[in-house]
C-alpha cells in the first residue's frame, strides 16, 4: 500500500518559543481518497513518520486491508513531525518545537483550505483549542 508524500505550506506559524516560521508539512494518505470516506487522523510518536501502512509502516499491523483500521473503508491521514527527516527536511532547531507546537501545526493543517478545499469543514480548530489551549 505505497502512497506518495504530499505537502502543505503553513505560513507564519508562531511557536511556543516565540519564533515564527513558515512550515512545509509533509503527510501521506492511506486507504480511500479524501472526500470519499470518513477519515482517521493518525498521530505519531516524535520519532515516527507518516508511513503507517505499507510493508515498512510502523502501524502496518493495525492499518491496512482487513485490519483494525480498514483502509477499504477509511482514509487515513498521517502527518510528519516538521523537520523529522522522513521527507528529506531535517531541522537543526528541533528543540524549538514543543508538543503544543506540533498539535497546533497539525490542527491548522487539517482545518486549512489547502487541505480540505472542497468542503466547508466544521471548524475543528475552535472546538479543539479549548481542550488543548492552542493559539494560532
Amino acid at each position: 500500500m505505497k502512497t506518495s508524500l504530499q505537502r502543505i505550506k503553513l505560513k507564519n506559524q508562531k511557536l511556543v518559543s516565540g519564533r515564527t516560521l513558515d512550515i512545509d508539512l509533509s503527510y501521506q494518505i492511506f486507504g480511500k481518497p479524501l472526500y470519499t470516506a470518513p477519515f482517521i487522523w493518525e498521530n505519531q510518536a516524535l520519532r515516527g513518520n507518516s508511513n503507517v501502512a505499507d510493508e515498512n509502516g510502523w502501524w502496518n499491523c493495525i492499518v491496512g486491508e482487513r485490519k483494525t483500521i480498514y483502509t477499504n473503508v477509511y482514509a487515513v491521514i498521517s502527518f510528519n513531525i516538521p523537520g523529522n527527516g522522513f521527507d528529506g527536511d531535517v531541522t537543526e532547531d528541533y528543540q524549538d518545537f514543543k508538543t503544543k507546537d506540533i498539535t497546533n501545526i497539525h490542527l491548522i493543517a487539517v482545518d486549512s483550505d489547502q487541505f480540505f478545499p472542497a468542503f466547508e469543514m466544521p471548524n475543528c480548530y475552535e472546538k479543539l483549542e479549548q481542550i488543548f489551549s492552542i493559539t494560532k
